[in-house]
């Protein structure tokens, strides 16, 4: 997959494929036994999960996900992805525009 890497550890590389009308597409690939470290972002994301198995964790909850799945996160929530597959992990990342505070 073409793209600007935005995300890269050991075990998983983040790639922007795309930013159409103020939204970023990441594909995330996550090799087996691998997992991406407990973060947060200040926009929300939906993730859907292209290929493989694996697990989420969302502010604290684990997930079980696989092919198919759709997971939305709230902007300040913290998460974590481990591939518990033989497989790759494979994620496609939508970040949706940051939400200003109306103050």
């Amino acid at each position: 997959m073409d793209g600007e890497i935005v995300f890269k550890t050991r075990h998983a590389v983040g790639r922007r494929v795309a930013i159409i009308d103020d939204r970023e597409y990441v594909h995330l690939v996550i090799k087996p036994g691998g997992d991406i470290e407990p973060h947060t972002l200040s926009q929300p994301i939906e993730f859907f999960v292209l290929a493989g198995e694996g697990q989420a964790c969302v502010d604290g909850a684990r997930t079980e996900v696989a092919m198919g799945d759709l997971l939305v996160i709230p902007a300040g929530a913290e998460r974590s992805w481990t591939n518990t597959d033989e497989q790759v992990l494979v994620i496609l990342g939508v970040k949706s525009p940051q939400v200003e505070s109306a103050s």
